[in-house]
């Protein structure tokens, strides 16, 4: 929100302003409906991917498992963002790994080469997974935009599950293949520029939590490369830079599934698929899945519960279909949460991301989107809102995604704010909660002038006295200096509350 300064011009000297103050009633807190849509909006703008990696196959495994955590790629409306790269798979590279992976020096480029073994295609493949500040947690952005730029002759470059694809008008890129959700592209020529936009892939997505790209040397390339040759890769969150217009094709995204696998329990059932084409919401333990003598605790994309954590009933948007673990250990104890406070301007929003200093029990994890609010005193079953109003103070609204609460003040309000109640669940639905309490400052009102106007009168106009502070008290200037023919002076005239005051009096 934006502050108006309110400037108030004199007539004969200017005075400072008189603030006003507003008594704030209390009254009772109510629950708001929240926003049906989900995700933080990127709105196209570029990610930062830092510090470089800067890793070879000749020191580092960049076979598939590999991953690579990057901290703070974003920060939305107060909601900071990371990601985590992950190479999925390879075919046919030296070593059955990546050559490099994020080698050159600009924090926006996710660079890759691939090495091929002998004449069959090389490729390489990873997921750029987004995730809630701190946790494994995916969370959704929207309006988010990814290229891959110089895909030569004897390359191919791929994205999956994206909603439209842009090429420059006279583009010299064709698509390979027609499988749904699924968009590879490859050139009819070779040159050697990142910046030559008639090879330039680029690709939008209305909503997703992840960005899937697969990318290699084509089919015989090691005869145009050379032995040892490789074939150069780099993946932009962003928007390019571009001269020459663009086509846009809108694509439709087929219905991709979550299969659930039992990752060896005991007893219990998995269950049914999740399927939609765009959300879809994880399933929880409908099946009373357990692992003696361990109880389930949520989902992993890896069996062994290293990759990204999914919370049941968590919604997501995929590029991929996704086969999800169940995650097994000893009874957790409950999770806790501790109180958050916050402070900020009048008519300023203030973000808390309450799951600062929450900690959830070894072997389960916090769910963001369980976040509920309610007023204190309110029993923790009962606390069931994700938006918050409080009469004459504000509202306060959960992001599902991040789990991070706004609070909204009134243009009108100032002070302590009454405390309202929050509650988190983990993996396993176990509760924790905590308060949260927000001050409201006045801003300091800004040094003012006083300043003299002769109201016609000719002479020497007195000197402006500047900087005082709210309260200050000043000696107004006498009559030496100027006149007013057929007056006679008598004092000044303030244009505020001050009014007539004598030459020379205090004001």
């Amino acid at each position: 929100m934006l502050f108006n300064k309110v400037t108030k011009l004199s007539s004969a000297i200017s005075c400072f302003l008189v603030a006003t103050v507003v008594l704030i009633g209390v009254g009772i807190i109510r629950p708001q409906i929240a926003s049906a849509a989900i995700g933080s909006d990127l709105n196209f703008q570029a990610l930062s991917f830092q510090p470089e990696a800067d890793l070879f196959r000749a020191s580092s495994d960049l076979s598939p498992g590999f991953t690579r955590r990057y901290e703070n790629v974003a920060t939305i409306g107060g909601a900071v963002i990371d990601a985590r790269v992950t190479i999925v798979s390879q075919s046919g590279n030296v070593n059955n790994e990546l050559s490099t992976f994020d080698q050159y020096d600009n924090t926006q480029h996710l660079s890759a080469h691939t090495e091929p073994s002998g004449s069959a295609e090389s490729s390489g493949k990873f997921r750029i997974d987004f995730l809630a500040d701190g946790t494994d947690t995916p969370v959704v952005l929207r309006n988010i935009r990814s290229s891959i730029a110089d895909i030569d002759a004897h390359e191919f470059g791929t994205f999956f599950g994206i909603s439209r694809y842009r090429l420059a008008t006279g583009t010299q890129l064709s698509r390979s293949g027609s499988t749904a959700g699924v968009f590879r592209f490859h050139s009819s020529t070779t040159g050697g520029s990142n910046t030559d936009e008639l090879r330039i892939l680029e690709v939008d997505y209305d909503a997703t939590s992840s960005i899937t790209t697969e990318f290699g040397c084509r089919s015989n390339a090691n005869g145009v490369i050379g032995a040892g040759g490789k074939c150069g890769f780099t993946v932009v969150i962003g928007t390019p830079v571009r001269t020459l217009g663009v086509v846009e094709t809108a694509v439709a995204r087929p219905t991709y599934t979550v299969t659930y696998n039992s990752n060896n329990g005991t007893s219990g059932s998995v269950p049914a698929s999740s399927t939609g084409t765009n959300e879809i919401t994880i399933a929880g333990n409908t099946g009373a899945l357990s692992k003696s003598p361990g109880v389930f605790l949520g989902w992993n994309t890896l069996a062994n519960g290293t990759g990204v954590s999914f919370p049941p009933g968590y919604t997501f948007v995929p590029t991929e279909n996704m086969t999800l673990y169940a995650q097994y250990g000893p009874v957790p104890s409950p999770p806790t949460a501790d109180n958050e406070t916050s402070s900020g301007l009048v008519d300023v929003n203030q973000t808390i991301n309450v799951l600062v200093g929450d900690t959830a029990a070894t072997g389960a994890f916090l769910n963001p989107s369980s976040i509920r609010l309610c007023a204190t005193g309110t029993p923790d079953v009962s606390c069931t809102s994700t938006s918050l109003l409080v009469p004459n103070e504000g509202t306060y609204t959960v992001d599902p995604q991040t789990g991070t609460v706004t609070f909204d003040p009134l243009s009108t309000f100032a002070g302590t704010a009454t405390p309202i109640k929050y509650v988190v669940a983990d993996s396993t639905g176990q509760i924790a909660s905590a308060s949260i309490a927000v001050t409201v400052a006045t801003p300091s009102a800004p040094p003012y002038d006083l300043s003299y106007n002769l109201d016609g009168g000719t002479g020497t106009t007195p000197t402006t006295v500047t900087g005082l502070n709210q309260g200050d008290t000043t000696v107004l200037a006498d009559g030496t200096g100027f006149n007013k023919t057929g007056f006679t002076f008598t004092g000044w005239n303030c244009d505020n509350s001050i009014g007539a005051k004598a030459a020379g009096s205090t004001a």
